[in-house]
């Protein structure tokens, strides 16, 4: 079964012609109409929870294998001697591959995932010009990220995040779009970003850039939780959506375009399409659209001294813990809270009475020398617990808790 490269196929459903083969005389055309538009996936497993952003995920898994379940739209049934299917693919190897079941209304498929990963899943047809028709057409396809991610109660959480490719979208002919791209946040850097317009190999315009604010709201959180239940609730990685607008100049300047966004301490990403002389946008697999979405074919970013210079540049927002707190929270501290349940108690009892000596004395709000209150002195004996609990358990995140 060929398929397209796994880093360049189109999220749009692929519009094809089809004949049938008459007996006698010529052959009467079929109506352009494609087997199937759009793919949805999602976990397919007991337990699962879909979020409001369309996040799909289960409590409590590890790195094991799973179940995925893709769902696409019929607009007509196949024709006699047509099958489609479903191929999974990581990179350039082939995962799975199953029949995609047509009822009246749906196609579907399942498949078991062999583990955490970024994978496209794709639908293809054979034999829409006929029974001896060998060809394959490409029919939908999506990108999704699956990772099973440690948490601050020490559970960990099996996340699946669809659509997850770069996509430009235009919501109406010659009205504007965005390009869409989608990340991983992490706690251990305030990591930031630049974006850059070009066209034809020449920069046009800065399209934006900032530096992640997740690590200081995570740690603050941490900070101010006295309930292990609140603290529960925070994450160590975040699947974040940046937004990137069109230039306006993009429709009347045909030609070969790219947004390069270079990271810090990543390689930098191409995000490419072309641009015909009347306006029309082709992206992935070269699929051609005036307005909608597509995905768009992806490649390493070239150096650029100047998005060095911008990235030095974009202002830090570390998160500085108050002098009041006794231990502030570091993310050596929040590696720990992943791996350790005492850990974890010995920091929400910490906050807690810090909180209580702030509510008793409203004129101090810090842990003062001469304080030998009940709640300081207890403060003070967790204090050094925690830091050689933090030491020997706070090392940076192995591959396996790493999306």
């Amino acid at each position: 079964m060929r398929r397209a490269n796994f880093t360049i196929l189109a999220a749009t459903a692929a519009v094809f012609s089809a004949c049938v083969p008459a007996s006698t005389g010529p052959r009467a055309p079929r109506a352009e109409v494609p087997v199937a538009v759009g793919l949805t996936v999602g976990l397919d497993e007991k337990g699962v929870e879909t979020r409001a952003d369309g996040t799909t995920r289960i409590a409590g898994r590890g790195p094991e294998a799973f179940r995925i379940v893709a769902t696409t739209k019929i607009e007509r049934h196949p024709y006699p001697g047509e099958s489609l299917t479903a191929i999974l693919t990581s990179g350039e190897r082939v995962v799975r591959q199953t029949p995609f079941v047509i009822d009246a209304l749906h196609g579907r498929a399942r498949l078991e995932v062999p583990g955490p990963g970024t994978y496209r899943l794709e639908i293809w047809s054979k034999g829409s010009r006929g029974p001896k028709d060998s060809t394959e057409q490409f029919v939908a396809g999506n990108t999704f990220v699956a990772a099973s991610l440690p948490r601050l109660d020490g559970k960990r959480a099996l996340e699946l995040h669809q659509a997850a490719g770069p996509q430009l979208v235009i919501a109406k002919a010659g009205a504007g779009g965005h390009v869409r791209w989608m990340h991983w946040d992490s706690v251990e850097s305030d990591t930031g970003f630049v974006a850059e317009w070009w066209h034809e190999g020449k920069a046009m315009t800065t399209a934006g850039g900032k530096r992640s604010e997740f690590q200081r709201e995570a740690l603050l959180q941490v900070q101010i939780s006295d309930q292990i239940e609140a603290l529960a609730n925070q994450n160590v990685w975040r699947w974040t959506t940046e937004q990137f607008e069109l230039p306006d100049q993009l429709t009347a300047s045909p030609g070969h375009w790219e947004l390069r966004v270079y990271r810090e301490d990543r390689p930098g990403v191409t995000f490419s399409f072309e641009v015909t002389e009347d306006g029309l946008v082709q992206g992935a697999q070269r699929r051609t659209m005036r307005e909608g979405s597509l995905e768009l074919e992806v490649s390493a970013a070239p150096a650029s001294r100047d998005a060095a210079r911008q990235l030095a540049k974009l202002p830090r927002q570390r998160f500085e813990a108050s002098k009041k707190y006794l231990l502030p929270v570091t993310v050596a501290e929040v590696r720990a809270l992943t791996r350790s349940e005492v850990l974890r108690g010995l920091r929400t009892r910490l906050n807690k009475l810090q909180r209580q000596t702030f509510k008793d004395a409203a004129d101090s709000y810090q842990f003062g020398e001469a304080d030998e209150s009940p709640q300081t002195v207890e403060a003070r004996k967790l204090v050094p617990v925690m830091q050689k609990m933090i030491l020997a358990l706070g090392e940076p995140w192995t591959p396996s808790e790493r999306p």
